[in-house]
């Protein structure tokens, strides 16, 4: 989605920090991935994983929304405070401006369900090379062993949906050992 030219890391931590901290009240879990996790010295945009909360209260209804973050984000938009770009139901897109930043892109991609946070917080952490590597079977020359596969956001050995409530689970299950988010990027983690 970056329309932003990239800035050094120093800049877009501190924004994408400050961020998760505003919308962690309405979240279960919330954190940073992508570039910022990986530690990469230029960020175009930010990424962000959260496990929304439900909404607890129905006042007429008429929810558009089982999520408080899309009331908060709807109210954003109102407010004139972020222009929204994409708004799905697993993934938001929007971009607001800084004074001394200018436009700011987020990527921000719900998932609701915690037994699933490893395996879509290891993809959209990256790099995509590295996530191509941990999805695609050993026999494609990828780390996916025989007998296990990935899809539908999840970690599946036969017809039984393995839980990753962590990336390491994910891991875990590959029969890998923990490659932290700064060692996944060109082909590092296969030496």
């Amino acid at each position: 989605m970056s329309n932003s030219p990239k800035r050094p890391y120093d800049v877009m931590w501190p924004i994408a920090r400050d961020l998760v901290e505003r919308l962690r009240p309405f979240c279960q879990r919330i954190e940073i991935a992508g570039s910022l996790r990986r530690g990469k010295a230029e960020i175009g945009d930010i990424e962000i994983m959260a496990i929304p909360c439900p909404v607890r209260v129905r006042f007429d209804g008429l929810i558009k929304s089982p999520y408080q973050l899309d009331w908060v984000l709807e109210e954003r938009v109102r407010q004139q405070r972020i222009v929204l770009v994409r708004n799905g139901p697993r993934q938001k897109s929007f971009h607001f401006n800084l004074k001394d930043v200018g436009q700011v892109d987020v990527e921000l991609w719900l998932q609701p369900d915690p037994q699933t946070w490893g395996c879509n917080f290891m993809i959209r952490t990256g790099s995509a090379d590295f996530s191509k590597w941990m999805v695609t079977s050993q026999g494609w020359g990828g780390a996916m062993p025989m007998g296990l596969r990935f899809a539908e956001g999840r970690l599946w050995q036969g017809d039984v949906a393995l839980p990753t409530p962590e990336e390491a689970d994910v891991f875990d299950a590959l029969g890998l050992a923990w490659i932290p988010p700064q060692e996944r990027k060109a082909g590092r983690w296969g030496q």
